[in-house]
């Protein structure tokens, strides 16, 4: 609908500028002496078009990356009809999605504990006619498999509390704990960035087991199997002694534990005198396996006894003050 626009050169083409975004028609006819009065017919019309500059996205960004699937983002763009998007590992031949009308796109069927790379364009046209250029390389990497926690054991068991302890898992970010007094309810609870979890809640002279998971995303979808069950009793919370006067009161709060016990034994009591003491263990029979003799001793006792290298049984543990003498039976197994 504009008006003609003439240029005369003495080439067989024209740069032209100043244009604008809009559809051009445009024709060439030779001429043939200086005056132009000997110069052939036009040429049939030609057309062309200007496109707005396509811009290729910026600020891209990898999120919810699963050993499986990964969500790939980028910004707005003006001008954009809809995005083509191609990703692969590192090295290897592109896959790609076009017709993305949106600004982010999961991707699925990925490879655990792989490196991938991926690009964005637009296009700024329905046809194609106007593209941008690729994006910059943006990397990730999916994680690695989610182990099961190894190493599972109960430390510091008293009568009302115990701690839950298990090997660190490299990719973990967290672990969940199930965990259940002997015919009661399972409780559940989590913790994130450290490898135990102390129970205070705990009831004297009752059994309990526990497992846990590793967690190795926030969403909790990429996680491990639970561990198998640890068994643990805790302790009894009554003091002890074998005197009938008050005033005789040597010894309170012992606690002997894991009783049964795998190979490794604590004992922990108060003594509240000063007291000589000696402290027995011995086998099935009454012989001596070990003994442990205290001159003047008050306060706090505990004591680690590593039973591995002795035969599974019953053993007795017998403790002297010279005004008591308590003894308590343990397992070895």
């Amino acid at each position: 609908g504009g008006s003609w626009v003439y240029d005369t050169v003495n080439t067989n083409s024209i740069n032209l500028l100043g244009l604008n975004t809009l559809t051009y028609i445009w024709q060439v006819k030779s001429m043939c002496d200086s005056l132009g009065t000997n110069s052939s017919v036009w040429t049939l019309q030609n057309t062309f078009t200007l496109f707005a500059f396509c811009d290729a996205p910026t600020s891209l960004s990898t999120t919810n990356i699963t050993s499986a699937n990964a969500t790939l983002n980028w910004n707005s763009v003006s001008g954009a009809n809809h995005f083509e998007i191609r990703w692969r590992e590192v090295g290897s031949n592109w896959n790609s999605v076009n017709n993305i009308y949106s600004n982010s796109r999961t991707i699925n069927n990925l490879t655990i504990a792989t490196d991938y790379e991926w690009q964005v364009r637009t296009y700024c046209s329905r046809t194609g006619s106007s593209i941008s250029l690729w994006s910059s390389v943006q990397q990730f990497s999916t994680p690695a498999p989610c182990l099961v926690p190894s190493n599972a054991s109960t430390s510091s068991i008293t009568a009302t509390s115990a701690t839950l302890n298990w090997s660190n898992v490299g990719n973990a970010i967290g672990y969940k704990i199930k965990w259940r007094k002997r015919g009661g309810p399972v409780n559940i609870d989590t913790v994130w960035n450290t490898n135990s979890f102390t129970i205070s809640t705990l009831v004297p002279s009752a059994s309990y087991k526990w497992r846990v998971k590793s967690i190795c995303d926030t969403s909790a979808s990429a996680s491990s199997n639970f561990t198998s069950w640890v068994f643990f009793n805790t302790t009894s919370s009554a003091k002890i002694s074998q005197s009938e006067n008050a005033d005789d009161l040597v010894i309170s709060s012992v606690h002997i534990y894991p009783n049964p016990s795998k190979g490794m034994m604590n004992i922990e009591f108060d003594v509240h005198e000063s007291n000589n003491l000696e402290i027995y263990l011995l086998d099935a029979l009454g012989n001596i396996v070990s003994l442990d003799k205290l001159e003047n001793y008050s306060g706090f006792y505990k004591s680690t006894y590593q039973l591995s290298n002795y035969k599974k049984g019953m053993y007795i543990i017998k403790i002297n003050t010279g005004k008591m003498v308590l003894t308590r039976r343990i397992v070895l197994q």
